[in-house]
């Protein structure tokens, strides 16, 4: 079967050659496509063995670029020349820190997605066992139901049983991106961040630099409340949770970048207190619909439809509340060769710590009463599309930072 891989599919179907510089690959049979790929212009490689490709000894690459892309099947030892041949020290985190990563990667939607595809793909192979689930989330709602019931909170059964389903799509992505995560390490060797991980099916993540690195960390309540978040670039956790002072020191030596200003040093541009309203605008606009509603149709139009208006109202409030934790941690601090941003986006707390090199633009802008009143929206463009709004923050003093931060040429 190796030689399978190798004779049949890259004889016949796909051409691989290497130049000084770019990679070219050939597919098809009648039509032949040809693309080139210069490597000056691959910021990361994802390799990824399932069980059959570690048995069949072969692989699956795939090369992101600025623009797009490009997947290929290699054999299991043949290498990539613009990638270097040793990985450098690893770095190992604790077993503990994996497991809250895993926690704060898995989100319910995606959970539900990822079950939903799960049990139709059970389905197609055994009936009975599709039937055992659905019938176990089934009993299970109707044993939640009944323990309501003897509390005396009235709640209808569909309400039960997507609870249900939610909490066990939640738990099953939650299984799956542990046992991904599993013997999780990172290592960097002359500006090459390679992150290997998994359990059955093995990925490895090498970030190439040539392009700025500008790691992500990822707050949420719960991360907040513990004191460690986890550390992102380019789409991948490069750690799991960790403290400040470790974080501080990873970005250092991982990504190679000259010290962070403090979140409240440097040049910098803050949220103040008195913006908490318009900072928790959104939500709070949502939540008076939600009791608006309650109010005209939360007594005539059923269980079904006033306990969807009350969980509406609950998520604003809850989503309110977030937005006021986040208020402290916003702000953008500029110093002499870094800029780091906290903004939030959607339920979770995001701060870019990037190199001035990376930021390709940046621009204040508000409503005409929300310039009145000195306000704004700080919008910070960085390379690899990525995109950072920190709202309510002052006007003049977000001019004079996106100045600093991209002079005029």
């Amino acid at each position: 079967m190796d030689l399978f891989f190798y004779y049949i599919l890259r004889r016949f179907f796909v051409k691989l050659q290497y130049t000084d510089n770019a990679l070219i690959l050939e597919k098809g049979i009648f039509i032949r496509r040809i693309s080139r790929i210069p490597f000056s212009v691959v910021v990361k490689a994802e390799i990824t063995r399932t069980p059959l490709m570690r048995i069949l000894g072969a692989k699956r690459v795939r090369l992101y670029t600025l623009c797009g892309g490009a997947s290929l099947l290699l054999r299991k030892g043949e290498p990539l020349p613009f990638l270097p041949e040793g990985r450098g020290i690893a770095i190992r985190p604790r077993l503990l820190s994996v497991v809250f990563g895993a926690f704060i990667d898995t989100r319910a939607l995606g959970g539900a997605v990822v079950f939903s595809a799960a049990m139709r793909r059970i389905g197609t192979l055994s009936e009975r066992y599709y039937e055992s689930i659905l019938s176990a989330i089934s009993d299970t709602a109707d044993g939640l139901s009944d323990t309501l019931t003897a509390a005396h909170i009235a709640v209808p059964r569909i309400a039960a049983v997507l609870a249900v389903f939610t909490a066990a799509a939640w738990i099953f992505a939650f299984l799956k991106r542990l046992v991904s995560m599993a013997r999780f390490s990172v290592s960097s060797r002359r500006g090459y961040i390679t992150v290997r991980h998994g359990l059955a099916t093995l990925y490895e993540y090498v970030l190439v630099p040539h392009s700025p690195c500008v790691p992500i960390i990822c707050d949420t309540v719960t991360t907040l409340a513990f004191g460690c978040a986890p550390i992102y670039c380019r789409g991948i956790m490069l750690l799991p949770p960790t403290r400040r002072s470790v974080r501080e020191r990873a970005v250092s030596v991982l990504c190679g970048l000259p010290p962070a200003p403090a979140a409240r040093g440097g040049h910098g541009v803050f949220p103040p207190p008195r913006a908490l309203f318009g900072f928790c605008a959104v939500p709070l606009g949502w939540g008076a619909a939600f009791a608006a509603a309650l109010a005209v149709f939360g007594g005539r139009g059923g269980e079904l439809l006033s306990l969807v208006l009350w969980l509406g109202l609950g998520v604003c409030v809850w989503t309110a509340a977030v937005y006021g934790v986040y208020l402290p941690f916003s702000g953008a601090a500029l110093g002499r060769d870094t800029l780091r941003i906290s903004s939030r986006g959607g339920a979770r707390l995001y701060t870019y710590v990037a190199p001035l090199e990376a930021v390709v633009a940046a621009a204040a802008s508000a409503l005409r009463f929300r310039r009145n009143g000195g306000y704004c929206v700080l919008t910070v463009m960085l390379v690899g599309r990525e995109r950072c709004r920190l709202r309510s923050v002052p006007y003049d003093k977000a001019i004079r930072l996106a100045e600093r931060a991209v002079p005029p040429s």
